[in-house]
């Protein structure tokens, strides 16, 4: 009875909308594709086309390859079910190291750190 309760709940919750299975970009098929919301035949023609030439490493790499997805369409692809290598698509803010590697000078880039006072003992040393 129990084995039934669980079997029984476990269809309701999987049944529920807004409740998606997780679709793996870099092993589905065409048709696991085209169960997500909003994506259709060329969409997911244009996605193992892209595939084929190599796996998608990540998110960025991703929004960077697919003309048309950007952060918007990311996540609503995300919160549909897509993953890529297992992660659903998280923003993230830009990182220093994506400054120094745009071509900014080095008068645009953020100045060094001063140099931390010294502790009480220390100064006692001197």
């Amino acid at each position: 009875m129990r084995c039934l309760t669980l079997a029984v709940v476990l269809m309701c919750a999987l049944s529920l909308p807004g409740v998606a299975a997780a679709t793996e970009l870099n092993t589905a098929n065409q048709a696991e594709l085209e169960m997500i919301k909003g994506v259709g035949p060329q969409l997911s023609e244009q996605w193992l086309a892209a595939r084929q030439q190599r796996p998608f490493a990540s998110w960025a790499q991703f929004i960077e390859r697919t003309p048309g997805v950007g952060p918007a369409r990311a996540k609503r692809l995300s919160d549909a079910g897509l993953r890529v290598n297992g992660l659903a698509y998280s923003a993230t803010p830009a990182t220093s190291t994506s400054v120094a590697n745009s071509g900014a000078t080095s008068a645009n880039a953020a100045a060094p750190a001063a140099p931390a006072a010294p502790s009480p003992a220390e100064a006692a040393r001197r």
